[in-house]
C-alpha cells in the first residue's frame, strides 16, 4: 500500500482534504477488493451532487467486506459493508477512480429522506438527466411504484414537470398491464383447451 496516498485523480482540487480522503478510499479498495466494490447510494449522490464536505463515515459495499470499520484521517472513518452481491454493471460508474451507483440508480436506491434531509445535492442530481429513460428502466424492472411517486413529486418541484408526468404514465400504464393479465379469463388458458400431447 506505499503508492496509496500518490495523487491519481484530479477532482476536488479546490477541496484538497475531501481529495485526500477519497483518494485513499479509491486506492485502498482497489487494492483490497479489486473491482467488487462500490460506495453507497447515498455517498454516490453527494458527489454526483458535488458535494465535497469530509462525511464522518465512508460505507463500501463489496462481498469480499469484513464488517469492519477503519479509522482514517480527520475524523472519517470507512466502513465495508458485506453483501451477498454485485448490483448490476450498468447501475455502477466510475468517476475520478470511486464506484459509484449512476445518477440515476443512486436517486432509485435512496429512500424518499434523502430528498428531503439534501434538497441541493438531489436537484443537481436530477438537473443532469437529460431525460427519465434510465429511472423508468430501473423503476419498471424493479415494480418501485411507490419510489416513482416522490422521484415525480421531486422533479415537479424542481420545475421539471415534463419529465414527472413521464414517470407517472410509464408506471400508470405498467400498473394497467399487470391488473390486465390478473384479469384475464380462466377458459382462455384453461387445461381443456390445451392442445393433447401427440401420441406416437
Amino acid at each position: 500500500m506505499a503508492d496509496l496516498f500518490k495523487p491519481r485523480r484530479t477532482g476536488w482540487r479546490e477541496h484538497p482534504l475531501a481529495c485526500v480522503v477519497l483518494e485513499f478510499c479509491a486506492r485502498y479498495c482497489d487494492e483490497r477488493f479489486g473491482e467488487q466494490w462500490h460506495l453507497s447510494p447515498e455517498q454516490s449522490l453527494f458527489l454526483h451532487g458535488e458535494r465535497t464536505v469530509i462525511p464522518d463515515q465512508l460505507v463500501v459495499h463489496s462481498p469480499k467486506a469484513t464488517n469492519n470499520d477503519i479509522k482514517l484521517l480527520f475524523g472519517t472513518t470507512l466502513y465495508d459493508l458485506k453483501v451477498a452481491e454485485m448490483p448490476a454493471t450498468a447501475a455502477l460508474t466510475v468517476r475520478d477512480g470511486l464506484r459509484l451507483f449512476s445518477p440515476a440508480a443512486a436517486l432509485v436506491r435512496v429512500p424518499e429522506s434523502f430528498f428531503q434531509l439534501y434538497p441541493l445535492e438531489t436537484q443537481v442530481v436530477m438537473a443532469s438527466l437529460a431525460d427519465a429513460s434510465d429511472l423508468l428502466r430501473l423503476l419498471l424492472n424493479g415494480g418501485h411504484s411507490a419510489k416513482a411517486g416522490y422521484l415525480a413529486k421531486a422533479f415537479r418541484q424542481t420545475g421539471r414537470g415534463e419529465l414527472a408526468d413521464e414517470i407517472v404514465r410509464a408506471m400508470k400504464g405498467a400498473d394497467t398491464m399487470c391488473e390486465r393479465a390478473v384479469h384475464l379469463k380462466p377458459d382462455r388458458y384453461s387445461a381443456s383447451r390445451a392442445v393433447p400431447p401427440r401420441r406416437w
